[in-house]
């Protein structure tokens, strides 16, 4: 896999990262862990290294999942984790 170096940071970021926002079957639609860790075997062993996940992906699943996923081998991905303040979707409607 392609690496580019992100800015003047030195940091070696891949070309694909790996959205995690199926992780997790909430809502009706996802995958259960044993596919998400399939999936993200098989991206590592690709020469993958980043993945990106949000609060809100499946009602928090695909952060559980990842943290379980990654137990052992943190070190060998960056991580994006975004946020909202809160996960009540009638919250975050604008007026």
């Amino acid at each position: 896999m392609e690496h580019l170096t992100f800015g003047r940071s030195g940091l070696r970021m891949p070309k694909v990262i790996l959205g995690t926002m199926t992780f997790g079957e909430q809502g009706g639609v996802g995958a259960p862990i044993e596919e998400c860790r399939a999936i993200l075997d098989a991206y590592l062993e690709a020469g993958g290294t980043a993945v990106d996940t949000a609060s809100n992906y499946r009602g928090g699943m695909s952060e559980d999942f990842l943290g379980q996923l990654l137990n052992g081998r943190r070190d060998q991905v960056v991580l994006a984790s975004k946020y909202t303040v809160t996960r009540d979707p009638m919250c975050s409607r604008l007026k």
